[in-house]
């Protein structure tokens, strides 16, 4: 069990007498007991586990080990809970009577699911099962229990029907549970294996008898344990609501709400110490219909139509694909394009010329980024907006337990299998939410499946491409990805693309004097090229002339200068160190200018509004001074490969 706290403290504890989760407390408010420190995996992600939770890993695990072993394992009177563990794809802690019993994950090697046992669970099962067992003699038990992998001639029995690769539990002569791990054979083949490992084990320990705790437990006992910890973290989080709405008093006040169950309890906390605030939900164009429904509503409930503001991205995801190519967890381009440009607009346009403090349901336990960040930020994409979070350092579990104490409506969503509410083709998104989606909107997932085949066929990537999901990084620094790569015997550049640029710049090689004592590059620039925009964009730099009669783009500034012609051609001279210096930016400034969406960041970016958008594109004032400010954040510069 990893020691290191990652992204925050474990402050989850069980009380083993009253046999519920009690977050926080190191005593039981109802019974006075001592309470036990749950082990569990970091981020400490706790989830309810709920009815379709649960119908999934009974049927997983009646898969595995037998008929109604599932219900057995995991009855209906008991609290489960759910944690996140770290996986290339999602698993799951199944935890119950404060003991993990074991992890569900979704394996994409052969897609589908898989009940991984620890040692309690496995000591249940024992119990429970006659499928997946195998027996060792007694002079190996110690040996096992201490972690030692099981060898052939330690075997004395085993079950008959197991498979290569199947999860076994590892029994001793007396039919106790000492180690779990993956049969190196089956057991068709293994009565002919004489020596050598034929387990490599993984969880171990000592026989013992399996601590079953009693029954008779729901989510109303746990509330009630619960409460006074509920109400004393939200009476924190609603005093740093006030505090912080009187440090910015002059500035307008507003929600980002995104139809999960962190923005709703966010919702609720303003809500109960504000009063009716400003609310935006920005539509991406690639949200859940049911996220839609939800979120209008959960406004109508509350009474707030008239602070509500719903807008719808500009920008189709679906005609920036061709651009950008398929968004990965290393390339988010879609934040920037159809969500963080929304933002902007908004802003301009419902608070002109002033901040805005807007509350955010962002938590600290969500990602290294979220972690990093504090509790009052600013964005650079957003630099109008003053982010606020005050369940900033809020785990999910009380985020659960908050909203379930307020008998609030939530998300269907979660109750179908998500664990994560976002944009339907999120990068994030694990292969078994691929799976749910499937299930629940075939049309959304033949879609996406249809354009990624195409996509891998275009650039001579694996037919796996697609349906394993390795279009969700680029890099691939995730050693997950390539294991399963190596697994499925795919090699690396049939999984690695490189996209075309819109533009290829083809230059002279070095520098070369000329004979008045200065130096040029001469070049050719490959694609079609927007004349008209690549001059509005380099008047940035100086001096631009554009004479469409003429076919040329001149630019003049201290000690260099370029032309560019309308069939491509380029010319830079100048001094050798202006040229080495300006170059790269003068080529940023002609891509930026060609390929502009028109998403207007960079409009809120500009410190001196010599930025604006016309005919789907941003072009540039007379008044723009050169700043640069408005390049650093461009989602074509950032994007674009």
């Amino acid at each position: 069990m990893p020691s290191k706290v990652f992204l925050g403290p474990n402050l989850n504890f069980w009380c083993n007498n009253c046999n519920i989760p009690i977050f926080e407390l190191k005593k039981c408010p109802l019974c006075q007991s001592k309470l036990k420190k749950l082990e569990i995996t970091p981020p400490f992600e706790l989830t309810p586990a709920f009815e379709k939770d649960l119908h999934l890993i009974r049927k997983i695990i009646d898969q595995q080990y037998g008929k109604n072993i599932g219900t057995r394992l995991i009855p209906s009177n008991k609290i489960v809970l759910l944690n996140k563990a770290p996986y290339y794809d999602r698993m799951d802690e199944v935890i119950l009577d404060g003991f993990v019993l074991g992890n569900i994950r979704f394996n994409p090697s052969v897609m589908r699911w898989e009940f991984i046992p620890k040692i309690e669970g496995a000591r249940r099962l024992a119990q429970m099962s006659s499928q997946k067992w195998l027996q060792v003699d007694e002079g190996a038990v110690n040996y096992i229990a201490k972690g030692a992998n099981v060898l052939a001639p330690g075997v004395i029995e085993y079950d008959s029907s197991f498979k290569e690769g199947d999860l076994l539990i590892i029994l001793t002569p007396k039919r106790q549970a000492i180690a779990t791990g993956p049969a190196k054979y089956s057991a068709k083949d293994l009565k002919h294996v004489q020596r050598g490992m034929v387990v490599k084990t993984k969880d171990h320990d000592f026989p013992k008898d399996p601590l079953i705790r009693k029954g008779g437990q729901d989510w109303n006992l746990v509330l009630e344990a619960n409460k006074q910890v509920i109400e004393r973290r939200a009476r924190k989080a609603k005093n740093f609501i006030r505090k912080t709405v009187e440090k910015f008093k002059d500035y307008p006040i507003a929600i980002s709400f995104s139809g999960g169950k962190d923005s709703l309890c966010l919702l609720l906390l303003v809500k109960e110490v504000l009063g009716p605030v400003d609310i935006f939900f920005i539509d991406t164009g690639i949200e859940f219909e049911e996220t839609v429904n939800f979120t209008k509503e959960i406004i109508k409930e509350f009474k707030l139509e008239d602070r509500f503001f719903y807008k719808k991205s500009r920008e189709s995801f679906w005609d920036n694909l061709d651009k950008f190519g398929p968004p990965s967890k290393d390339y988010r381009w879609c934040c920037k394009v159809i969500k963080l440009a929304n933002i902007t607009e908004h802003l301009n346009q419902q608070y002109p010329n002033t901040k805005v403090v807007t509350f955010i349901g962002s938590r600290q336990y969500e990602s290294i980024t979220r972690h990093q960040e504090k509790k009052i930020w600013t964005n650079t994409f957003l630099p109008q907006q003053i982010g606020v979070s005050p369940i900033h350092d809020w785990p999910s579990l009380l985020v659960w337990l908050y909203l379930l104490s307020k008998h609030v409506k939530i998300n269907p969503l979660y109750f179908e299998g998500y664990k994560r509410i976002g944009c339907i083709y999120c990068p994030a998104t694990k292969l078994s939410e691929l799976q749910l989606l499937k299930e629940l909107h075939p049309e959304l997932y033949n879609r996406w499946m249809e354009f990624l085949k195409n996509w891998a066929k275009k650039y001579h990537l694996s037919p796996l491409w697609a349906e394993r999901g390795f279009w969700r990084s680029r890099k691939f620094k995730e050693r997950g990805q390539l294991k399963l790569a190596t697994e499925l015997g795919i090699p690396s550049e049939k999984i690695i693309w490189q996209k075309d640029e819109k533009l290829k710049f083809h230059l002279a090689q070095g520098t070369n004097p000329c004979q008045n004592g200065s130096f040029s590059i001469e070049g050719h620039i490959e694609g079609y090229l927007h004349f008209e925009n690549i001059a509005n964009h380099l008047r940035i730099l100086g001096k631009t002339k554009y004479s469409p009669e003429l076919g040329i783009i001149s630019l003049r500034i201290t000690d260099l200068s370029l032309n560019i012609f309308s069939d491509g051609t380029m010319t830079v001279r100048g001094k050798k160190e202006c040229i080495e210096r300006d170059l790269q930016l003068i080529i940023s400034l002609i891509k930026r200018a060609n390929e502009c969406i028109g998403c207007g960041i960079c409009i809120s970016l500009c410190p001196h509004n010599a930025l604006f958008r016309k005919d789907q594109r941003v072009w540039v004032r007379k008044n723009c001074t050169g700043c640069m400010e408005c390049l650093k954040k461009c989602p074509v510069l950032k994007y674009s490969e």
